[in-house]
């Protein structure tokens, strides 16, 4: 998507294009009005369903990541350098760094639990018809069921923040093919093994084929996610990427919806340098609050001079 002009950046406005073009923000201002000075603009970003920001003021440009090399000895949440156009970025990776699973390995972990329970169904709805053909015609329901998803797995998988996204159209597609098989055995136990294999075979044609097309569906939205976007934030000399999950927009706060971090007294212990949140915007939903990275931290934590520092040395030296 190339960069749009408008007055006021959007988010989408600072997207990259398909092809890696990044769309650039030269040191972009705030934009106010009178009588609307306590406002400030936060580019707003997700990792799982959690909302971040950083203000506009600290990002230079939005794009996608691509070609990224490994940086040897670098912490875990370095992902390395990415050449954009002429210079050389180190590239962050907000999810380690926030204590969370990799991206990639998230994504791997759900898709191979989504294709774990369709091999499961699949295979459950077909021996089921199988038993039925039979010569003898035997009932082959003994533990068919047991490898439908148990509650415990089910409600920690419910409870993963990247599973909430796709569980919502999954499930019902899940349930109705259960109760479809379901369905079937009534169907036997009342019309006998004719009337049960024609029940079955209409599951098979029916909803096994439409929740299978829902798993593919939400396989290919998985995987459309493993490739992150990236922030870059500028300091004075050198610049930095971070790697999120998703970009939401351009976002207006007023000065009162911003409050300190909790927690403040860390600052004070060892501790306090994994600390990357300077404050908090509380919003009407609980869900909804965001919390706006202390950029200096950030810079920090990529061993990259922030901005302000550079400025309080260079005021040193001069």
């Amino acid at each position: 998507m190339r960069a749009a002009h408008s007055d006021k950046p959007t988010a989408a406005a600072m997207h990259a294009d398909e092809e890696g073009e990044s769309a650039t923000m030269s040191h972009p201002t705030p934009t106010v009005t009178e009588g609307d000075s306590s406002k400030r603009q936060l580019v707003t970003f997700r990792i799982q369903t959690r909302r971040y920001a950083v203000p506009i003021e600290s990002v230079a440009e939005m794009t996608q990541l691509h070609d990224c090399h490994r940086l040897a000895g670098s912490p875990s949440w370095i992902l390395g350098m990415m050449q954009l156009r002429s210079s050389v970025l180190p590239v962050l990776d907000l999810r380690t760094r926030l204590g969370l699973t990799p991206l990639g390995d998230a994504i791997d972990g759900l898709a191979g639990e989504l294709s774990r329970r369709r091999r499961e169904r699949t295979e459950m709805t077909h021996a089921i018809a199988r038993a039925w053909e039979g010569p003898n015609g035997i009932d082959g329901e003994n533990g068919m069921f047991q490898c439908s998803l148990d509650e415990e797995r089910a409600e920690k998988i419910a409870a993963s923040s990247d599973w909430r996204t796709i569980a919502t159209r999954i499930e019902p597609e899940e349930r109705r093919l259960l109760a479809a098989i379901d369905g079937a055995r009534a169907a036997r136990a009342s019309g006998g093994r004719e009337a049960g294999l024609r029940a079955i075979r209409r599951v098979l044609d029916g909803e096994l084929r439409d929740y299978s097309e829902t798993v593919d569906r939400a396989l290919r939205e998985l995987r459309s996610w493993e490739r992150p976007m990236i922030i870059v934030l500028s300091g004075r000399d050198e610049r930095l990427g971070i790697a999120v999950d998703h970009i939401d927009a351009v976002t207006d706060v007023r000065a009162d919806e911003i409050a300190a971090r909790p927690l403040q007294a860390l600052e004070h212990v060892e501790s306090s340098a994994d600390l990357i949140v300077a404050s908090v915007v509380r919003q009407s939903d609980p869900s909804e609050l965001i919390q706006i990275l202390d950029v200096e931290r950030v810079f920090l934590s990529a061993g990259v001079t922030p901005p302000t520092a550079a400025s309080e040395q260079t005021a040193a030296s001069a």
